[in-house]
């Protein structure tokens, strides 16, 4: 069976002031888990070669860019030498053999979903990306074993961020030498090509460690009973030992965590005196808007009403940690920046296999699925739902300062892009983006499940795309910024937000 979902991302990002990951992760355990139908088992080769090969045949006929930043001569030889294989494998190998085929994609959209299934089930109702009465099932031979912090990277370093470990009281941001007598660089390295990214945005790929790391550790590296860490704290070396914790109790606390630091998806202030309004926007999910009861159109209008009543100059749209969600959503932020109608896609593109599927069982239908082929694996629909969108009543024409991240993904990331691209009172500050400049993967996913393994993955029917330029961009960056300013260790420490007090001095400045 065929599921049409709404476009999702689980991004481990921060506030504005410093990295906050507690919601994003818990979705993260949500979407990033999955069956372990044969954990303590191992499959023959005739079964896991089943699995690998039903993966590379969805991914082929469905992915609309799959060879985008690959040729089909490395992807076939990268199944070649997994197929080459003759033993048994478990399904950790199993695991890694599947996410690390789907990160070669180079799409932050393509990758392994879960679904822990054992006999327990703790209740999560998390607002956006799953149904209010799905439960995560988990058990003594699941994830029983994980590495109980988040991590944080700055720079060349890679410190502990948030503790879900017996160890209490342990100062925060400690630098990370080793775990269990392996470099941290080395551990990285290792779990590196497991993790789904857009392009070769590598403030994405941190982004998405924060979280990954313990369950790329369960499944590359080990599942041991402890944790030996060596860290640095003012200079000194010194050892943390941590017992390893199951998923319940990892669980719960970010669940725990979630609920004390959940804010509302926007925020916005207006000061007349500095001649400066600021809209902080950590969702386009129209359900995680919701869910804080706040209707995005009515409070965009009054914001933007606002800003126009009290003529303020200067805006800044702060889009850090926001890994996307509804492109519509997207637009009518940026319908209030222009006073004439525009289109915010011009097409978007399909692999041909896939949209010959949907052709045809959508020819009795009133609008029927049409599409132009482009060659023999590409097909063009007209995006005629993103063309000819009006400027909003309020529109706002002073100078905007968009603030972004690694963790700014999808349609939060193909905002500032084209913002850019379309008003020249435009200027973006921070990070380079975590999705790609040039239009986004998504829309909606088919979901797939593997025969035997039961891992299940999900893949982008779409690719969204505004202009030829862009479309044959590929280089694989995300939003680079025109001023690259970003949080260092210290002014995480001191709760400093480096980014946001450049942007107040451009503003003081000019």
């Amino acid at each position: 069976m065929i599921y049409y979902i709404p476009s999702t991302r689980c991004i481990f990002g921060r506030d504005a002031m410093h990295r906050i990951s507690t919601k994003n992760i818990i979705s993260f355990l949500l979407f990033f888990t999955f069956t372990l139908s044969g954990n303590g088992q191992d499959f023959s080769p005739k079964l896991w070669k089943d699995d690998l090969i039903r993966l590379k045949q969805d991914c082929e006929s469905i992915h609309p860019g799959l060879f985008r930043f690959q040729t089909k001569e490395k992807w076939d030889q990268h199944f070649d030498s997994l197929l080459n294989y003759e033993g048994d494998k478990s399904i950790h190998e199993l695991f890694v053999d599947a996410s690390t085929a789907l990160a070669l994609v180079k799409c932050g959209h393509t990758n392994i979903n879960l679904t822990l299934k054992t006999p327990s089930s703790i209740p999560l109702p998390i607002p956006g990306r799953i149904p209010r009465s799905f439960s995560i099932r988990v058990g003594q031979n699941t994830y029983n074993k994980l590495f109980p912090f988040t991590l944080l990277k700055i720079k060349d370093k890679i410190y502990l961020d948030e503790n879900y470990s017996r160890v209490s009281k342990l100062p925060r941001y400690l630098e990370i030498v080793s775990i269990n007598d392996r470099p941290i660089a080395e551990l990285v390295d290792e779990i590196r090509p497991m993790i789904a990214q857009d392009g070769y945005i590598e403030t994405n790929f941190f982004e998405q460690l924060a979280g990954f790391f313990s369950f790329g550790y369960f499944h590359k590296i080990g599942r041991p009973d402890q944790f030996v860490i060596k860290v640095l704290e003012d200079g000194e070396e010194k050892k943390i030992t941590t017992a390893a914790i199951p998923i319940e109790e990892l669980l719960q606390a970010k669940k725990k965590r979630y609920a004390e630091k959940s804010g509302r998806q926007l925020k916005s202030k207006v000061d007349k005196d500095k001649n400066v309004g600021y809209l902080k926007i950590l969702s386009f999910h129209k359900s995680e808007i919701l869910e804080k009861g706040i209707y995005y159109q009515k409070y965009l209008k009054r914001f933007f009403k606002k800003m126009q009543d009290q003529k303020i100059g200067n805006l800044i749209i702060d889009l850090r940690g926001n890994g996307g969600g509804h492109l519509h959503i997207s637009a009518y932020v940026y319908s209030f920046l222009t006073d004439q109608r525009f289109d915010y896609f011009d097409k978007s593109i399909w692999n041909c296999d896939y949209a010959e599927i949907i052709a045809t069982k959508t020819e009795d239908k009133k609008e029927p699925f049409k599409f132009i082929k482009a060659d023999s694996t590409r097909c063009i629909q007209d995006s005629e739902e993103f063309k000819g969108i009006p400027a909003n009543l309020y529109p706002y024409h002073g100078k905007v300062y968009f603030l972004i991240d690694g963790a700014t993904f999808s349609a939060a990331s193909y905002l500032p892009s084209y913002a850019k691209s379309n008003n020249k009172n435009v200027i973006i500050v921070g990070e380079e983006s975590g999705g790609m400049r040039s239009g986004p993967n998504g829309g909606f996913f088919v979901y797939k499940k593997l025969p035997h393994s039961g891992i299940k993955f999900r893949l982008p029917i779409k690719w969204f795309v505004q202009d030829e330029e862009l479309e044959e961009d590929n280089s694989g960056r995300g939003v680079i910024p025109d001023y690259e300013v970003f949080n260092d260790i210290e002014s995480i420490k001191m709760e400093k937000d480096r980014p946001l007090e450049y942007v107040m001095d451009l503003i003081r400045k000019k």
